[in-house]
């Protein structure tokens, strides 16, 4: 049986708000996305860091294995930018780690909404981290300079 053409009709004009709604928010999203890239831009930090947005297990050629997505502050292609990256793993952590793939990182403003979306969730964290890593780098620098 045939779904009824009004039923059809009645679930899209419900469906328009909600996708208004979400437009709207990720259009919120997406403005700070590049907020967050302007500034980092005049930074011009040169360090690399990246935190931990999801992990699963999946199979890739067969073998059992570990897709592991992180939100990275990175340089790719000779720009830097927040990234979406996605790398699949065999054993990850142990001796035998082996990489099975190792995706093109994407743009976190070009990313699809569900990537960007869960990836921004993790902001805070990333800039954390930046704030850490940078911290302990001109400590080490220090350390370095004094020792000479």
């Amino acid at each position: 049986m045939s779904p009824d053409p009004s039923s059809i009709r009645s679930a899209l004009t419900n469906l328009k708000p909600i996708a208004d709604s979400l437009d709207e928010e990720t259009e919120n999203v997406n403005r700070l996305i590049g907020e967050v890239e302007e500034s980092l831009a005049t930074y011009a930090m040169g360090l690399e860091v990246s935190v931990r947005v999801s992990e699963r297990v999946v199979e890739c050629g067969g073998v059992p294995a570990v897709e592991m997505e992180n939100l990275a502050y990175a340089r790719h292609n000779s720009e830097w930018g927040l990234w979406v990256t996605r790398i699949v793993y065999r054993n990850p952590g142990l001796e035998t780690e082996e990489m099975l793939e190792n995706a093109t990182p994407v743009r976190l403003s070009a990313a699809a909404r569900d990537r960007r979306l869960a990836a921004f969730e993790r902001i805070t964290d990333l800039l954390e981290k930046l704030k850490s890593d940078s911290t302990n780098k001109v400590e080490a620098i220090r350390g370095a300079l004094r020792g000479k």
